[in-house]
């Protein structure tokens, strides 16, 4: 457990930055995106379902959670045993650690030991109360005991963690009205964010362990502030750990975490063709589950706009500042890959993108750090898969603001103009996703022809290179760079010209392609000829 090591103490501050005021300017929706119809329908993006594994503390699954109990509270009892020399005074704490341990070590009566062979009870909050107190302290062994005693409760669901939390004070008065008791399951995760604090290493690893068992257990009773303050938490143990072990394990559980809040939204969501029956003036319902993904995600979307969400523990610099662009935009592309029917249909999720995600996307879109803009370009062919239908202007503002633009600029860099391409070579492989933008901003006399400017922007890359087309103050580019932006180019239009050509071969099947160039259905093709035939046939009576 690490007790020879040299452990080092440290205070926090849990003040919470001030919220990024974000700009007036606001991308606002138009005319509606339209699909043209096609056997070739892009699928949903689904990732596996992810678990979390629980251990135990010295006692088997199947045992009472009494045993189970008493087990973790001995652990801590002997901990604040040889703890004297920890900050604060342990008497109190020990005092109560021993109180319960005599009330779990009581006999019980026959009548409750018959109820606990057949479903065993919940245990009452006081049996966490040590160990909520054991947290206060700044021993870092007992925290660890308490926060390993803690995770054992919380894995075996010993408690129900969705009541009044017990307080000795009277209760306060707030402009004349009662403050309403705190629920145990908000001061359990206050207090066990306040150690992530520590710059000891193993009290770190332990925070983490419980904020991800207590957020992907099936009976999860964190929500609303709790739920930020544990994906707050496990961000800045990520870029304020000094320990890589630490920073692996904070990130793993922020995935999983961003993996079960997107399933329980679409569990709890209500089906989708009662949703598309709400009349036009009628607000949108949002289940406790929307609402905490709505709020997890703009606050990231926030975080990759602005160095904000950190505590004052964790010093900022620029490269941390980059970390966290790039952590934020990662779990939000996790959370836009997991989105469900349920998701993609929300008129409240669809605004919340073009207020918060949109302004990130331009802002992080044009970073010269590779890190940043390549998963800005990641975040994009996300929403352009996914969300297309609801983001016709968005998506416009994003080709000529700056797609189109970093291949027209001679001062952008390589990697900006290979990514870009990279990315145009994807979309191009989806036949779909070509007809969509030409009938949608070329075949639309209000928007900028966005497929024809992709593809001379192409053909103008292989033909003459980019070389020949710097500046004196143009961003150097070598000989074999400009020879890669060639074969890339060449790449994305043999790609764009199969996807064309695969169109074409299912589209043919509904049309008929007439000699003189005129495109037809092919039942009105057939009723064509049937008129032609029959005027045929009256003028040979005629004769």
């Amino acid at each position: 457990r690490g007790r020879g090591r040299n452990r080092t103490k440290r205070g926090c501050n849990g003040a919470d930055a001030a919220a990024v005021q974000l700009s007036d300017a606001n991308l606002t929706a138009a005319d509606g995106f339209r699909i043209p119809t096609s056997s070739m329908d892009a699928g949903a993006m689904s990732s596996p379902e992810k678990h979390v594994s629980n251990g135990t503390n010295g006692a088997s699954p199947e045992a009472p959670p009494g045993e189970i109990a008493h087990t973790s509270l001995s652990k801590l009892l002997r901990a604040l045993s040889s703890g004297r020399r920890g900050n604060g005074d342990l008497d109190p704490i020990r005092a109560s650690c021993e109180s319960v341990i005599s009330s779990l070590s009581a006999p019980q009566s026959p009548a409750g030991a018959a109820g606990a062979a057949s479903a065993p009870p919940k245990l009452g909050i006081e049996v966490a109360l040590p160990f909520l107190q054991a947290l206060t302290t700044q021993n870092a062994r007992v925290i660890e005991e308490a926060l390993e005693g803690l995770h054992e409760i919380l894995a075996h669901g010993l408690i129900r963690w969705d009541v009044d939390f017990p307080s000795d004070s009277e209760p306060k008065q707030v402009d004349d009205k009662t403050e309403p008791p705190q629920q145990a399951v908000d001061v359990m995760i206050a207090r066990v964010c306040g150690c992530g604090c520590l710059a000891d290493e193993l009290v770190q690893m332990q925070v983490v362990r419980f904020l991800q068992t207590a957020v992907l257990t099936e009976t999860s009773y964190v929500h609303g502030g709790s739920l930020l303050q544990c994906v707050r938490t496990c961000c800045n143990i990520y870029l304020g750990s000094h320990s890589t072990p630490n920073q692996t394990a904070a990130k793993g559980a922020l995935s999983q975490m961003m993996s079960a809040m997107m399933k329980r939204m679409e569990t709890a969501a209500p089906p989708v063709e009662q949703a598309s029956k709400r009349g036009e003036g009628e607000e949108e319902e949002l289940t406790v589950e929307a609402k905490d993904v709505f709020e997890v995600f703009s606050r990231l979307c926030r975080l990759s706009m602005k160095f904000d969400l950190v505590d004052s523990w964790v010093k900022p610099d620029e490269a941390i500042n980059m970390q966290s662009k790039v952590l934020a935009l990662e779990l939000l592309l996790e959370m836009l890959t997991q989105a469900g029917p349920a998701l993609r249909t929300s008129a409240a999720f669809v605004a919340c993108i073009r207020q918060h995600l949109c302004m990130s996307l331009l802002k992080n879109g044009v970073s010269s750090v590779q890190r940043v803009f390549k998963a800005s370009l990641q975040v994009f062919s996300s929403l352009m898969l996914l969300f297309k239908t609801h983001l016709k202007q968005e998506i416009g503002v994003f080709f000529t603001s700056i797609f189109l633009r970093i291949l027209e600029s001679p001062n952008s860099t390589f990697y900006q103009k290979i990514m870009v391409i990279q990315l145009l070579h994807n979309m191009c492989k989806d036949p779909q996703t070509m007809v969509d933008i030409y009938v949608n901003y070329d075949c639309d006399l209000k928007h900028i022809d966005i497929f024809a400017k992709m593809l001379n922007q192409l053909t103008r890359i292989v033909q003459s290179g980019i070389q020949q087309q710097a500046s004196a103050s143009a961003t150097p580019i070598s000989p074999e760079q400009d020879q890669q932006l060639r074969a890339r180019g060449t790449e994305a239009l043999l790609a764009l010209l199969e996807s064309l050509l695969r169109w074409s071969k299912v589209v043919g099947k509904d049309v008929v392609f007439l000699d003189n160039g005129e495109i037809l259905p092919r039942a009105m093709a057939a009723a064509l000829q049937e008129t032609m035939s029959g005027d045929s046939s009256v003028e040979g009576k005629k004769e």
